[in-house]
């Protein structure tokens, strides 16, 4: 499922997608709805259309990772945790790129959390076979990022709040 947030490009979202579902979201109210039902949703957002602060919040408040793609020429401008960026003005094949960007972005910074939880919980120098294949699974979701851009290396070194 694709969540769009945004104006005029609701038609390209759905040509890069064809026969997936595509849900345009108004308000937080509905992306937070959305985000309940939807188990792969990647949310496609116009940071001029929606309050980033709120959909940062719902994000950091759901039980999963939630792909976020920018649509900005201005990334650096957006105070949103975005995976990937496709421009103010993208067509479908860059939409459906960045999407599949995002998807593996958001699947390694998981990986990554997972790993750190497994490492906070971990004593030194006792053997641990759930953390060496945790390992192993953060180092597969490096192995499969498509090649790094100077925004994809800056979203994978952003700091991020963990518990």
């Amino acid at each position: 499922m694709i969540l769009y947030s945004g104006t005029g490009h609701v038609d390209t979202v759905a040509a890069a997608f064809p026969g997936e579902d595509v849900v345009t979201i108004d308000t937080i109210d509905e992306l937070r709805d959305a985000l309940d039902g939807a188990d792969r949703a990647v949310f496609v957002v116009d940071p001029e259309t929606i309050d980033t602060e709120a959909v940062e919040e719902v994000r950091q408040t759901t039980d999963r990772t939630v792909p976020t793609v920018l649509l900005s020429d201005d990334p650096e401008g957006v105070d949103l945790d975005f995976d990937a960026v496709a421009g103010d003005d993208p067509n479908a094949d860059e939409i459906r790129t960045a999407v599949e960007r995002a998807r593996r972005v958001a699947a390694y910074r998981e990986s990554v959390d997972e790993l750190y939880d497994y490492s906070r919980q971990h004593t030194t120098g006792e053997f641990n076979t759930a953390l060496l294949d945790t390992r192993r699974e953060a180092d597969q979701r490096f192995a499969d990022l498509p090649p790094l851009d100077s925004v994809t290396i800056d979203v994978l070194l952003r700091e991020r709040d963990r518990q």
